[in-house]
């Protein structure tokens, strides 16, 4: 099953608030405001209100309760953050594996909605297949070269934990499925797998398309 959230529904409250730990899949289609000097300009936007600002920093990402297997960042340079000396980069991946997540897909600069579409959409489909999350980056990186897209609708992305994760996904059989509907326009989409229905084909609780 899916939840789609989209502009205001996709809130900082809403996640704050929900049980995430259903859920094996969070992809958040947002921006993001990155500093590598400052950690405290770094955060996550999404709708405000409800008390909350829109802005989720690492400190509230690390204090999510998490159990994805993949977390996927389709914003600008969430791979990136602050060099730590012996520590690496604080940014916005390792909150979000300190909260449970298992591997996160993040970009390394800017990209932009539409144009990469394309390329995440098969990253899911190779998914769908079977492919662990590192393989299924490759290929629809793969699948972008043969098409002839630009290095910048695919060369940003990144993988960021266990590149072996396998995510029970299927393709519905009536038709493809329509991922960039749920990835273009601000939103966040958690899909999750019942252990009753694992490996069945997901469809859609809430979806509609973004401007």
């Amino acid at each position: 099953y899916a939840v789609v959230r989209l502009r205001a529904d996709a809130s900082e409250a809403f996640l704050k608030r929900a049980d995430l730990a259903q859920f094996d899949v969070i992809h958040f289609a947002t921006h993001a405001l990155v500093d590598e000097a400052r950690m405290d300009r770094t955060a996550l936007a999404l709708a405000p209100g409800d008390g909350e600002d829109g802005l989720v920093t690492p400190s509230e990402l690390a204090g999510l309760h998490l159990a994805a297997r993949l977390v996927v960042l389709s914003a600008c340079e969430t791979a990136g953050g602050k060099l730590l000396q012996g520590e690496g980069v604080a940014g916005l991946t390792a909150p979000l594996l300190a909260a449970g997540a298992q591997v996160v897909v993040a970009t390394k600069w800017r990209i932009g909605d539409e144009s990469t579409g394309r390329m995440v959409d098969d990253f899911y489909r190779a998914l769908a297949h079977g492919q662990p999350v590192g393989a299924a980056l490759r290929s629809a990186k793969l699948a972008a070269i043969r098409r002839h897209a630009p290095a910048s609708e695919w060369a940003a992305f990144s993988v960021v934990g266990d590149p072996m994760v396998t995510i029970g996904l299927r393709q519905p059989e009536q038709s493809p499925i329509p991922w960039i509907l749920a990835i273009i326009g601000g939103g966040l989409v958690l899909l999750g797998i019942t252990k009753a229905r694992k490996g069945r084909a997901l469809s859609a609780k809430r979806s509609a398309p973004g401007a």
